[in-house]
């Protein structure tokens, strides 16, 4: 399950960090756990909402599968709204 989440959560990362129009910062602070920041966005919101909603679906799916092994913990901090 392990290799199944971080090739799903990396993946999404590598795509979020392509856009020149997204900041964004991953991280691994400690075994077992992998973070994904998004700082600012300017435009592309849509494109975002697609690909976070991808990444959840996935991690959520995998969670049920495997509730002892993947937790998943969503935080809003200072969210924009607009394009």
């Amino acid at each position: 399950m392990c290799a199944a989440v971080t090739g799903l959560v990396r993946s999404c990362a590598d795509a979020i960090a392509e856009r020149p129009a997204i900041v964004a910062s991953g991280s691994a602070p400690h075994p077992g756990e992998l973070r994904v920041d998004i700082v600012s966005r300017e435009g592309d919101g849509e494109w975002l909402r697609g690909v976070t909603d991808v990444m959840l679906s996935g991690l959520r799916r995998m969670a049920g599968e495997a509730p002892d092994e993947v937790e998943i913990i969503v935080e809003k901090t200072g969210v924009q709204h607009g394009a």
